[in-house]
Formats: structure tokens, C-alpha cells, sequence
């Protein structure tokens, strides 16, 4: 019988996998671009620490709440995603749009904050709407809003890459479709999109809508930028009502019980 820690960990499983294809991809393109021992070193610290923290929460399950379960979950599922998106435009992107940049380091601290303060809202809009504190849905908005920007990682190693690969309808079609298939939670899928269009809203607008396969830029005026903090803002609420919901029903089975 397949209990609930069961489905977790199995989901784990899957989970560890694709972190796996993901990083095992990026080390051979980085390789294949830039064999530096620093940059690669570096990665497999970082990818040792990421594995450690999904050990630990599938070996010790109940010493973590459900709530960061959760968020733990769909954090990992979007970081996953960009990063693979991002490699994909780093190895298909022709050298005359290999573009992006990073900001100013001095530029990188406010924006943190700025895209860190727009997406804790959003999950305090996602929570209000539950009628009750919901943890999951405020650190996950503020997580998921922030981490898009992950796809800025090449230009640390000074490797070539296009602007913003993982800012696309491409990557926001793969991320929801896994989130929903993985978690099987509309509201975790709502908010993801959610997210996705709140920093969309809140970047300069150029973005190459359909990468990682076309790199074309499209163009948004302040209009539309704010459209998509406007959406953004209902989707979360939208969010918040799907997972109280979900509450209620999960609370009805219980008392049937």
C-alpha cells in the first residue's frame, strides 16, 4: 500500500534523477566551453550540497515539516528546469546573439531585494487567500521569483551565452508541466506561473520568448510590464484559493474518517 512518506520519497527519487541529468548535462558543456578546474570544482561542491540537503530529507522526513517538503520540492524542480534551459541556449545559441551579461555587481544586492520583496508578497497574497499563515506559499513565491534568475550562472564564468535564456515560454511550459506532474497540485503550479510573470514584470523588457531554440527579443513596453505584475498578483491569489481548496477537501476526508 502506498503510504504518503512512500509517494514522497518516490517522487524524491524522480526528483534526484532529473538533478542529476541536469548537472551531469551542464558539466559536459562546461567542459566542452571552458575547462577550468575552479569553475568546475566549484559546481560539484554546490551539486554535493544539493544532493546532501534531498538525502537528508529523504532518510529523515519526519524531523521536516510538510510545509517545507513542499517548498523544498518545487524549489528544486525550478532550479532543475532553468539550469537545464540555460545549458540548452548556452550550447544551441549562435555566437553572434551570445549576448547576455551580468549586471554591475554593485546593481545585484537591490535587485535581490526588489525581486525577494515582490515575490514574498505575492506569496502573502497566495496565503491570504487560504484564510489562514500558509509558510509554503510565501517562501516558495519569494524563492521561485527570485531563482529565475539563475540562468545568469554562464556569465559568472565569463562563458558566452544568450540574454535571459530561461525568461521564455518555453522554460514556463517545462517548469509548470513538471511541477503539476510531480506534485500533482494545481495551486504549486498556479504559483509557479505566478512567479514567472511577476519577474518578467519587473525586468527591463527584453526577452527571447521562445528560447532556448529561437533567440529572437522581444520587446515590452511599461505597459505590458506592469500588465504582468497585475497577473501575476491574481494568479497568486488564484493560488491561494486552489490550495484552500485542497485544504478542505483533505479536511472533509479526514472527518468522513
Amino acid at each position: 500500500m502506498a503510504t504518503p512518506l512512500n509517494v514522497y520519497n518516490d517522487d524524491l527519487k524522480g526528483l534526484i534523477c532529473l538533478v542529476s541529468i541536469t548537472w551531469g548535462a551542464l558539466f559536459y558543456s562546461l567542459w566542452e566551453l571552458t575547462p577550468s578546474w575552479g569553475g568546475i570544482g566549484l559546481l560539484l561542491i554546490s551539486r554535493n550540497l544539493f544532493l546532501q540537503v534531498l538525502l537528508h530529507l529523504s532518510l529523515v522526513p519526519a524531523l521536516a515539516p510538510d510545509w517545507l517538503k513542499e517548498t523544498t520540492m518545487l524549489v528544486l524542480i525550478f532550479c532543475s528546469i532553468d539550469i537545464a534551459i540555460t545549458w540548452l541556449g548556452v550550447i544551441l545559441v549562435p555566437p553572434t546573439e551570445a549576448q547576455g551579461v551580468l549586471r554591475p555587481i554593485s546593481a545585484i544586492p537591490l535587485k535581490v531585494l526588489l525581486l525577494l520583496m515582490l515575490g514574498l508578497s505575492l506569496g502573502a497574497s497566495a496565503s491570504i487567500a487560504t484564510r489562514q499563515f500558509n509558510p509554503s506559499l510565501i517562501v516558495s513565491g519569494g524563492a521561485l521569483t527570485l531563482l529565475l534568475d539563475l540562468d545568469h550562472i554562464p556569465s559568472m564564468f565569463n562563458i558566452p551565452q544568450p540574454i535571459r535564456p530561461a525568461h521564455s515560454i518555453i522554460f514556463l511550459i517545462a517548469v509548470s508541466a513538471l511541477v503539476y506532474l510531480t506534485t500533482r497540485r494545481a495551486s504549486l503550479t498556479v504559483l509557479t506561473c505566478s512567479a514567472f510573470f511577476a519577474h518578467l514584470g519587473s525586468d527591463k523588457a527584453f526577452f527571447p520568448l521562445l528560447s532556448p531554440f529561437i533567440f529572437d527579443i522581444t520587446e515590452f513596453g511599461p505597459e505590458v510590464s506592469y500588465s504582468l505584475i497585475l497577473v501575476a498578483f491574481v494568479l497568486a491569489y488564484v493560488a491561494g484559493l486552489l490550495k484552500r481548496r485542497q485544504n478542505n477537501l483533505k479536511a472533509d476526508v479526514v472527518e468522513s474518517h
